[in-house]
This record gives structure tokens, C-alpha cells and sequence, in this order.
């Protein structure tokens, strides 16, 4: 019988642990906003059941906290007008975490940049019963630029 409550409250700290996972992203937005980096560029490189041109490699310019410009990496041609609403900045990724958490998302896995904080790499899965009910992301080279 002593074991009883042992594993009851081990269970209630593994459930408490679970339940306030943050994956991370309080540290890693911390380091990025540690940066000031108010114009910069990167590389992003989205995975989903969309368009080839949703889904090419692009290298984006951001300033004051809006996409500017947006290329793709293989031509250097610029992403259409169609294409541009969709894309993010290193603070809207943070955001769609943030949301994938607050939401309850099945699945989320997040790595970030140990130096800068940026997310390097995101997958979330809001439904794992839906084969296209998710995000996969690569971020890449940020870099600062000028505006």
C-alpha cells in the first residue's frame, strides 16, 4: 500500500510536466529577441501538400517585422504575389508555436538555433487522424541585412 501513493505522485508530476511543456520556445524566443534584429534574411523551406511554388526554397528579407522581398534560391526569380501573403517572419513562426501549444496541436517538435534561437526546424501536426493537417518547416542562414 505505500507504494500507492509514490506512484500516484509520480504520475501527478509527469501529468503536470506534460501539461506545461512549452517546447522550448520561451528560451528560444528569448535568445532571438536578445538578437535586435530588426532587417534580416533567411532561408525557409516549407513541406505540405501545397503548390511547387509554396514549397521551393525561399530566401526572404525582413524589416521591421514584415517580409519585404522574397526570392526563390534556385533561380533567384521573385515568389509571386500570390505566394507572398503566405509567407512568415522569425516572429510569426514563433507565433504559429505558440498557437500549435495553446491549441493542443497531437504533435509538435521544434528545434531551434543553440546561438540565435530562431526555430530551425518545425513539424506540427494539429491532427494525426488527417494526412494533411500539418506544417513542416526549415529555416535556414539568417543573416542580418540592410533595409
Amino acid at each position: 500500500m505505500r507504494t500507492l501513493p509514490a506512484c500516484l505522485i509520480l504520475v501527478a508530476v509527469t501529468l503536470g510536466a506534460a501539461c506545461t511543456d512549452d517546447h522550448g520556445i520561451g528560451d528560444a524566443r528569448a535568445r532571438w529577441a536578445k538578437q535586435e534584429l530588426t532587417t534580416y534574411r533567411f532561408t525557409s523551406t516549407r513541406t505540405c501538400f501545397c503548390p511547387t511554388e509554396i514549397t521551393r526554397p525561399m530566401q526572404i528579407d525582413v524589416a521591421a517585422g514584415q517580409v519585404i522581398s522574397a526570392v526563390y534560391v534556385d533561380d533567384q526569380q521573385p515568389v509571386s504575389d500570390s505566394v507572398r501573403p503566405q509567407l512568415w517572419t522569425i516572429d510569426k513562426v514563433f507565433d504559429v508555436i505558440q498557437s500549435a501549444i495553446d491549441q493542443g496541436a497531437d504533435h509538435i517538435e521544434a528545434h531551434y538555433d543553440p546561438a540565435l534561437g530562431y526555430p530551425t526546424s518545425l513539424g506540427i501536426d494539429y491532427d494525426q487522424q488527417s494526412s494533411d493537417g500539418g506544417i513542416m518547416l526549415q529555416l535556414s542562414g539568417v543573416t542580418p541585412s540592410v533595409p
